[in-house]
């Protein structure tokens, strides 16, 4: 799914869909209002990248892709009981990322960190996420700049063995 239209994809539902793709799974510019749930992704890209986008509800997906979550320049945008298997990172807190949440998410097989953290970024929570490396890498639950734990609330997350 692309839409890169500001004006035209407000308070938009993708709910209990299963596809897969060579590209993003899905890619939005300005996704205000959406919700995106149930769904079950395989991306060869992002499974899911917004941007610009201020309010937004993915929960309770299937995804798998190069990286799960991408969030760039986006504020209020909610990640919750998601489940992510990917080989970078599972979510990407993009340039711009504000006041977001990151919530109880289950990401596996990353090769460097669950959560990634990128620049200009706060007010963030990220809580209670647990990470699985991928087979024969060392990684970590959550990748930031110490300077950002001042900024964002970053609790509770932690690596576990996979099963």
């Amino acid at each position: 799914i692309a839409a890169n239209n500001l004006a035209k994809h407000n308070r938009v539902v993708v709910n209990n869909n299963a596809f897969t793709t060579g590209s993003f799974g899905i890619e939005a510019l300005g996704a205000n209002g959406w919700l995106i749930a149930n769904n079950r992704i395989v991306s060869e890209s992002d499974a899911i990248h917004l941007a610009q986008t201020k309010v937004a509800n993915i929960v309770h997906n299937q995804l798998t892709g190069l990286t799960g979550v991408q969030l760039t320049d986006s504020s209020r945008v909610r990640v919750v009981n998601t489940r992510i298997t990917s080989q970078t990172q599972g979510v990407l807190l993009g340039e711009n990322a504000l006041n977001n949440s990151i919530i109880a998410n289950r990401v596996l097989k990353v090769e460097t960190a669950g959560i990634t953290f990128g620049a200009v970024i706060s007010g963030n929570r990220v809580l209670a996420n647990l990470v699985s490396c991928a087979a024969g890498f060392t990684c970590t639950a959550v990748e930031a700049a110490p300077e950002l734990y001042l900024t964002n609330k970053i609790l509770g997350n932690r690596i576990i063995k996979p099963r």
